[in-house]
């Protein structure tokens, strides 16, 4: 695990380094956040291994060619420093150190063609789920006791958050 994780390290450098310069690199950063989500599941779940880490590096190789896709315009420096970079991570050379943060979670069965989102629910939001998914047009379903997640369109996640921003805020 240690090369697929030092590499999504250089790939996480490489993305801020294109945001800093002023491109849009949000859905490498998705790629990203997915691939380190599968990367912790694989340090909680020995077994999962096999079955994961391919997903992870696949999701990692993704990030990177639309980084550099997008990186373009910044030249033959950029692209051959973040090689280098890469190819050091690639043969098991520590670049930074890869932590688990908090509780991550892998959700397998999250649709790839829509956006999603986990958030924690205020109890008086708890009945009025079902209306609000319905008139934002999002699946909402329970994860866990105090927490859901919402899947759909980005526009759709963002009206049914809308929805519920008074019951965070103690409005309601």
């Amino acid at each position: 695990m240690g090369s697929i994780e030092q590499t999504w390290i250089v790939t996480q450098r490489m993305a801020g380094e294109v945001k800093k310069a002023g491109f849009a690199v949000d859905s490498a950063v998705k790629l990203l956040r997915y691939a380190k989500a599968i990367l912790n599941e694989c340090r909680l779940d020995v077994h999962a291994r096999g079955e994961l880490l391919p997903k992870a590096s696949a999701l990692i190789e993704d990030a990177q060619r639309e980084i550099f896709s997008t990186a373009k315009p910044l030249g033959t420096d950029f692209t051959e420093k973040w090689t280098a970079e890469l190819k050091r991570a690639l043969i098991g050379e520590k670049i930074g150190e890869f932590t688990v943060e908090g509780s991550s979670k892998f959700y397998s069965n999250m649709p790839r063609n829509k956006e999603w989102v986990r958030i924690a629910i205020p109890e008086p939001v708890k009945k009025k789920l079902g209306s609000i998914g319905d008139r934002a047009g999002v699946e909402i379903r329970p994860d866990g006791d105090s927490h859901v997640i919402i899947t759909g369109g980005k526009a759709s996640i963002r009206k049914a958050l809308d929805e519920m921003s008074p019951y965070f805020k103690g409005g309601k």
